[in-house]
């Protein structure tokens, strides 16, 4: 490429060689899971129009884009290192949610509860991590409120330690 180059708009100095070798697919790369769930939640959120909406602990680049469109409050133990209009950042516990019972409308934990307890994201271990979350969700979410969550569904319900749980169909219902 140095040879060929005969743009002198840019400089091509070897001090700035940034070497990426395995983008060369056949396909666009995305993981499914994350891809399918992100993009029906926020087709829902978008089809209720909230004026507000809270996230708890979902795929930080699925919340920022719903926060272009309605404007949303991201918790999560972990602080957010990027700043958007119209998404704020609380820190917090899904198991010690710092909201009051029946505040909240619009309220989404895409891929989260089955990753509770189990240490993987520097929470505290947790045997019943999963239904302290579900339970936390259930007293903050409003009487008319909606509630987007999802969890892995396999044949029977178990622990893949410290990735997560994956729950039975008539587990999780």
């Amino acid at each position: 490429y140095k040879q060929l180059n005969t743009n002198k708009s840019f400089s091509l100095n070897t001090t700035d060689l940034f070497p990426r070798i395995y983008d060369k697919t056949t396909i666009t790369g995305v993981d499914p899971v994350y891809f399918l769930q992100g993009t029906w939640c926020a087709k829902k959120i978008f089809q209720n129009n909230p004026s507000q909406h809270f996230d708890i602990g979902s795929q930080a680049l699925m919340v920022g884009i719903i926060s272009q469109f309605t404007p949303t409050t991201m918790v999560d133990i972990r602080p957010l290192s990027v700043e958007l209009k119209n998404l704020s950042f609380v820190k917090g516990d899904i198991t010690a949610l710092p909201f009051e019972d029946n505040s909240i409308h619009s309220l989404s934990s895409i891929c989260v509860i089955e990753h509770i307890g189990l240490g993987r994201y520097g929470d505290p271990l947790d045997a019943y991590g999963t239904e302290k979350s579900a339970k936390e969700l259930m007293r903050v979410l409003a009487k008319d409120g909606s509630l987007y969550i999802s969890v892995p569904i396999d044949s029977e319900s178990k622990i893949y330690f410290n990735a997560h749980r994956s729950f039975s169909r008539t587990h999780i219902l």
